[in-house]
C-alpha cells in the first residue's frame, strides 16, 4: 500500500512545473541567452514527469505485481525527486543567464560552445543528429544530467571554470557520457563486447560507462586532459579513496592508465612520458605502499591486483583484462571518427612534446601542457558555430491523456510499453527511463 502523501507531493511538483513553464514562456522575447531551449526543455520535463507519474499511479500493483525489491514508496520517491532535480537545474541555467555577471555570461557562452564542439566528431552518427544541443551551467562540481525527454546535454561545471580554464577540461569527459547514453548502437556494442569476454568480473561491467567517457575525453583533448585526470586522482586520500572504487568510477590508482593507453594511439611520446610521470606521482602519494599494487572494491574488503584489472604497459591492450577490454571496445567504436572536427580542442589534442622535457618534473610538464588552456578562454565564436536552440518543445495542453507517456521521446529505440515486457520486471526499465536514475540526486555522472 502506497503512502497517500505522494499524491500531495505530486500536486506540489505539478504546480512548480507549470509555474516554471509559464515563467519561461513570458521571457521568450527577453533576449536572455538560450531562453528558447530552456523554455522547450521545461515543457518537455513537464510533459514527461506527468506521463511518468500517471503511468505508475495507474499501473503499479495492477498491470504488474508489486515488487519486494522496488516497493511502492521507493518508486514514487523516484518519480517525484527526479523532476525536482531537473527543475532546479533549469532554474539554475536560467538564473545564471538572466542575472549573471558579464564574466559569467561570457563563460557560459564559451562553455556551451566548447561542449557543442566536443560533440561534433560523433554528432553525424547519433540518432536524429539535427535534434541535439547542449546547455552548460555552474554548480559545485562537474557532472552531466542524463535526461530522457530531450536531446540536450545538461552539463554542470564548477564555478571556478568562470576564471580557471583547467576546470573546463571536464567538458570532453561529460560529453562522452552523453554519447554513451544517446547512441544505442555504440552503447550496446561496448556492453555486449564486455559480456562476451571469458569470466569478466562484475566490477568491470560497472565501470563501462566511465571508461567509455574517459576514452572519449582523451580523443578530444589528448595530453591535456590526461594530465588533468592525474591531478584529479591525486586529490584522493592515499589510504582510502585513492585505493577504492566507488562502484561506478574505476579506482583512482588505476584511472590515469586508461588515458595513457588511449593517448598512445595518436601521441605515443606523450603517453610514454605521462605514464612515467604518473607512476612517480603515484608512488610518492602512496608513501610506503608495497607492491603488488591493489585496490578494494566498493562494499568489500577483498582486494584486486592492479595488473589483474589492466595491463599497465602503455602500448598493450590485453583484452583478457576487464579495463583493457572496454578501452579497446570503445576505441573500436570511436577511433574511426574525424576528431579534427573538434576544432576548439585541437591545440590540446595536437600538442607536440618538446625535446628535452623532463617528464619527471611535474612543474615543467604542467607549464608545457596547461599552457594550451588559454585557447579555451576569450574566444571569438562565430554565430554559425554556436550550439543551436531546440526547434520544438512538448505539448502540455493534454497532460491527462492516458497515452501521453508513449509519445514522449521519438528518438528512443522502443516506446515505454514495448520495453522487454517478456521480463518479469520489464516495468523497471520504464521507471529508470534510459538513464534517468532512481531517486536522490539523480544520475549525476562525474
Amino acid at each position: 500500500m502506497c503512502n497517500p502523501i505522494w499524491e500531495s507531493r505530486w500536486d506540489a511538483l505539478k504546480a512548480e512545473l507549470a509555474s516554471l513553464e509559464s515563467s519561461l514562456n513570458s521571457l521568450l522575447e527577453s533576449g536572455i541567452p538560450r531562453i528558447k531551449t530552456l523554455h522547450f526543455l521545461s515543457q518537455c520535463l513537464h510533459r514527461f514527469a506527468t506521463g511518468h507519474y500517471q503511468y505508475f499511479k495507474r499501473h503499479y500493483g495492477v498491470k504488474w505485481p508489486a515488487s519486494d525489491e522496488y516497493p511502492c514508496d521507493v518508486i514514487f520517491r523516484g518519480l517525484i525527486a527526479q523532476p525536482y532535480e531537473d527543475l532546479a537545474v533549469i532554474q539554475q541555467a536560467l538564473w545564471q543567464r538572466q542575472f549573471g555577471s558579464p564574466a559569467m555570461l561570457n563563460t557560459l557562452k564559451e562553455t556551451d560552445y566548447l561542449c557543442w564542439n566536443a560533440l561534433q566528431p560523433v554528432l553525424p552518427i547519433l540518432p536524429n543528429p539535427d535534434t541535439h544541443t547542449v546547455v552548460t551551467y555552474f554548480q559545485k562540481f562537474a557532472s552531466i544530467r542524463i535526461i530522457p525527454y530531450a536531446n540536450v546535454a545538461l552539463i554542470g561545471l564548477p564555478f571556478s571554470a568562470n576564471r580557471f580554464a583547467q576546470d573546463r577540461l571536464a567538458i570532453p569527459h561529460e560529453t562522452g557520457h552523453y554519447v554513451f547514453r544517446r547512441s544505442y548502437a555504440i552503447r550496446s556494442a561496448v556492453v555486449q563486447n564486455y559480456k562476451q569476454g571469458d569470466s569478466q568480473p562484475d566490477y568491470g561491467r560497472r565501470w563501462i560507462e566511465e571508461i567509455f567517457a574517459d576514452v572519449y575525453g582523451c580523443l578530444v583533448a589528448g595530453p591535456t586532459i590526461s594530465l588533468d585526470f592525474q591531478d584529479l586522482q591525486i586529490e584522493k586520500e592515499p589510504t582510502d579513496k585513492f585505493l577504492r572504487d566507488d562502484k561506478v568510477h574505476p579506482a583512482p590508482l588505476l584511472r590515469p592508465h586508461v588515458y595513457h593507453k588511449v593517448l598512445h594511439t595518436f601521441s605515443p611520446q606523450w603517453a610514454n612520458g605521462l605514464t612515467d610521470l604518473w607512476k612517480a606521482r603515484r608512488d610518492i602519494h602512496l608513501l610506503d605502499k608495497t607492491l603488488p599494487l591493489s585496490f578494494k572494491l566498493h562494499g568489500s574488503i577483498s582486494e584486486v591486483d592492479l595488473d589483474d584489472a589492466i595491463s599497465t604497459q602503455v602500448d598493450v591492450r590485453d583484452t583478457t583484462k576487464p579495463v583493457d577490454r572496454t578501452i579497446q571496445a570503445a576505441l573500436d567504436q570511436l577511433q574511426g571518427l574525424d576528431w579534427q572536427q573538434a576544432t576548439a580542442w585541437l591545440p590540446l589534442h595536437d600538442l607536440v612534446r618538446p625535446e628535452g622535457l623532463d617528464m619527471y618534473d611535474y612543474a615543467a610538464v604542467a607549464d608545457t601542457i596547461y599552457g594550451t588552456l588559454s585557447g579555451l578562454q576569450s574566444m571569438d565564436i562565430p554565430a554559425k558555430d554556436a550550439p543551436p536552440d531546440l526547434e520544438s518543445g512538448c505539448d502540455t495542453n493534454r497532460l491527462d491523456d492516458p497515452g501521453v507517456i508513449n509519445t514522449l521521446i521519438a528518438h528512443w529505440e522502443t516506446q515505454f510499453d514495448g520495453i522487454e515486457e517478456a521480463k518479469e520486471d520489464w516495468w523497471v526499465d520504464v521507471w529508470l527511463a534510459n538513464g534517468w536514475n532512481t531517486y536522490g540526486n539523480g544520475r549525476w555522472v562525474q
